[in-house]
């Protein structure tokens, strides 16, 4: 019997007697057909996918990698049974076309997917994806030429797709030029998905995408297509996968984010099936030497095994790349200004632990212009809390000297030893000072190990 990759959800608004009742009557009653009868097992939902990849903007807007990785894409879903349909660099007229033949092709039900690579942006709280053949760019031009990202939720929202995924790999790190920086916030906004719909950005809201060393592929592009491919991880796990890996080879610089209200499991390569090989290279994933991962039982190709909590890329790094990034970090602190506030900001709300610690670090040295203990406090903790050392550390400092704090030797002695742990060679010398304080004989007794044999 095959595997079936998704389960549909009838919406329980669905008014007896009407013609989307009836559909997905009929549609369930295949599908439960499909599990008791060998031979209608063959009938799957139809799956069908558009691609769209805008690369050649103008002047210094031009980007490297959107046609290579719209070609990525478009294989990996053909690879994955969907009827495909890719475009390349397309006007306004040929994206609202394209997404209305993708919704008029859902009427029976199925599994519809939109996936768009190359720039966008925001203005007042609505997202655009820009087309081909803009004019300079104006708010009033952005809202009449470029194309409206809550006019694809829409047609698929009403499109009769049991479920619908809209993929944006946009807000590419390229400047559009034309007042582009002018016009709105970076990044895009959040929205929010109809009923059966998942939506993906290459990067959280507000934020900007990177777009990759020049003929490679984007980071989030290549993460998604390599994951998609594993077999037995549902969606979700799919782009927490995408998360994580992204993270990791961009160091924090990207986060990618989901909103879903999607029910029920869907498989992009179901369980038990073998996992699907493209000829396109991907870029293997920069991991630092030494210490090793655990990926996840399914992953490794069992979906009922327990899962086990993935290290991120800065749990990973070695203490003198430890000590580099403090540096780093200690000097952007000092050379920050009010203009770059706003967006070092924005990257630390999204979770980005260089960002939160840089933060920190300025606030609690008075880079920016004040100084300001408890907002320092702040950031320390929320890098802290993904286990960043230099924040655990930074944060421990907090609590020892009473800065921001009570001041608490107690409580600053854990984060030592966290940091420590982790080899960050300024945690090892706070936490012997945390423990011996001003004890000559108790210093003696903890550097003996360090000197001599037990």
């Amino acid at each position: 019997m095959r595997q079936i990759s998704a389960v549909p959800q009838p919406s329980p608004r669905c008014r007896a007697g009407s013609s989307t009742f009836l559909r997905i009557v009929l549609v369930s009653l295949v599908w439960l057909l499909a599990s008791l009868h060998p031979a209608v097992a063959d009938i799957v939902p139809r799956k069908v996918a558009l691609v769209i990849g805008n690369a050649a903007y103008p002047g210094k807007a031009r980007l490297a990698n959107t046609t290579a990785d719209a070609r990525l894409m478009a294989d990996t879903f053909r690879a994955l049974g969907y009827e495909t349909t890719l475009l390349q660099d397309v006007d306004r007229t040929a994206m609202i076309r394209a997404v209305a033949q993708l919704a008029e092709g859902m009427k029976e039900g199925g599994v519809a997917a939109l996936y768009f690579a190359g720039h966008g942006l925001q203005l007042a709280g609505e997202n655009y994806l820009l087309p081909m053949n803009l004019p300079p760019l104006t708010q009033k031009l952005v809202r009449d030429d470029a194309y409206p990202l809550q006019h694809a939720i829409d047609r698929l929202r009403d499109s009769g797709a049991q479920v619908s995924m809209i993929i944006v790999d946009a807000c590419r790190n390229v400047p559009y030029g034309w007042g582009y920086r002018a016009l709105e916030e970076e990044g895009l906004t959040a929205l929010k998905p109809a009923k059966g719909m998942l939506i993906a950005y290459a990067t959280a809201p507000g934020q900007l995408a990177l777009d990759g060393k020049s003929g490679s592929h984007s980071p989030f592009t290549s993460a998604l297509a390599e994951s998609m491919r594993q077999p037995g991880i549902r969606v979700d796990d799919v782009f927490k996968r995408v998360r994580s890996l992204v993270r990791e080879r961009t160091r924090d610089e990207q986060q990618p984010w989901v909103a879903t209200s999607l029910v029920g499991d869907f498989f992009f390569t179901p369980p038990g099936s073998a996992p699907i090989k493209l000829a396109t290279v991907l870029p293997a994933p920069q991991r630092p030497s030494g210490r090793t991962r655990q990926l996840p039982e399914v992953e490794r190709g069992n979906a009922h095994a327990p899962k086990v909590a993935k290290l991120e890329w800065f749990q990973l790094m070695q203490p003198d790349a430890l000590t580099l990034a403090y540096k780093e970090m200690e000097i952007s602190a000092r050379q920050i200004t009010l203009d770059d506030l706003p967006r070092l900001t924005r990257k630390a709300e999204s979770g980005n632990v260089i960002a939160q610690t840089t933060l920190g670090l300025a606030y609690r040295n008075g880079s920016i212009l004040w100084r300001s203990n408890p907002k320092a406090v702040h950031w320390f903790q929320a890098a802290a809390e993904q286990g960043f050392a230099i924040g655990e550390n930074e944060l421990g400092e907090m609590y020892y000297l009473g800065r921001g704090v009570d001041k608490d030797v107690a409580a600053s002695i854990p984060l030592f030893e966290k940091a420590a742990a982790a080899g960050y060679t300024v945690a090892k010398l706070n936490l012997l000072q945390a423990k011996a304080g001003n004890d000559p004989m108790k210093w003696v007794e903890l550097l003996k190990p360090v000197f001599y044999d037990k």
